[in-house]
């Protein structure tokens, strides 16, 4: 997925007065986290629900107070503003007039940056038998990137020519790789990176790049099998 979890130590909001007698205050939530997507954040916390309690959350955009209609018992906040700052609390309400709610604790998060849509006019242009030439169309806010893959093993990302075409050197003949298109963001504030496409090319075999005389020309090259 392109999401990311945040944590920092948790301001807790403490509630000032007295109790009655054989009332107790539930214990403050602890491990407050979240879950950040692009419009989503949810809400997780390490400490177990206490006797007498329930675990409520409250989102609401930065500096502003959480009034009473704003919590809720799930930790799911879904049709968020993208790259918005906002304040998520937890605490604990009672369940039994034998306790009053816990103090509240707070983190600041902020929804992740639009994606970038997927690398358009992906397509091999070029195949031999040991290289593979890509193309895909260049955009204006994403940095055009490929990578090769065969098996479990998945090359590192390579930069794009000006011209959003790169080649793959060195490779075995008559053999199925997998490539990958990426776009990265130009400005990372105003954009996450895409999802990455792939489309699956095999090299020529030997026969077909030496006509069939692959006895006597192919064990010249190290890549042949």
């Amino acid at each position: 997925t392109n999401g990311y979890i945040t944590t920092k130590e948790a301001d807790i909001v403490s509630t000032e007065g007295t109790t009655e007698a054989g009332v107790q205050q539930l214990p403050t939530p602890t491990g407050l986290a979240a879950t950040v997507t692009e419009n989503t954040v949810t809400a997780t916390v390490t400490s177990e629900t206490p006797a007498g309690g329930k675990l409520v959350f409250s989102l609401v955009p930065n500096d502003v107070t959480p009034t009473e209609s704003d919590w809720q018992e799930s930790g799911e906040f879904t049709g968020l503003t993208s790259k918005t700052g906002y304040d998520l609390y937890a605490k604990y309400i009672p369940t039994s007039s034998s306790y009053t709610e816990s103090p509240s604790v707070d983190i600041d998060v902020k929804t992740l940056p639009p994606k970038l849509d997927r690398p358009t006019g992906f397509t091999k242009t070029e195949v031999t038998g040991t290289s593979i030439t890509v193309t895909a169309n260049t955009n204006v806010n994403g940095i055009l990137y490929f990578r090769l893959c065969q098996g479990e093993d998945w090359g590192g990302w390579m930069k794009a020519e000006d011209d959003g075409s790169y080649t793959f050197s060195g490779l075995t003949y008559g053999t199925e790789y997998l490539i990958h298109a990426i776009y990265e963001p130009v400005d990372k504030n105003e954009y996450a990176a895409s999802d990455f496409i792939g489309i699956e090319v095999t090299t020529f075999d030997c026969e077909h790049v030496f006509d069939n005389d692959c006895d006597t020309e192919c064990n010249n090259y190290k890549h042949c099998p």
